[in-house]
């Protein structure tokens, strides 16, 4: 649940690739900040390529929700 009290402690950090772009919302705190904004930096090298029958492609996320699904993996590593 998101009330406008709860909402105005948060602070947006845009994730973006390539034409997908989502603000997650965090601490503003130094240190959520600041881990968080490094996270996002690292996000777009680290996704890895896929190897298909012909071809070794760059896998890049197509939808906001594969984004948002291969960050939260990306952070759980």
């Amino acid at each position: 649940v998101s009330t406008t009290h709860s909402t105005s402690s948060l602070f947006p950090l845009v994730l973006n690739l390539r034409l997908l772009e989502h603000a997650l919302l965090v601490l503003p705190t130094f240190h959520y900040h600041a881990r968080a904004a490094k996270l996002c930096q690292r996000f777009p090298s680290q996704l890895s390529p896929v190897r298909t029958n012909i071809l070794l492609v760059r896998s890049q996320p197509s939808s906001v929700p594969e984004l948002l699904c291969r960050f939260v993996a990306f952070v759980m590593r």
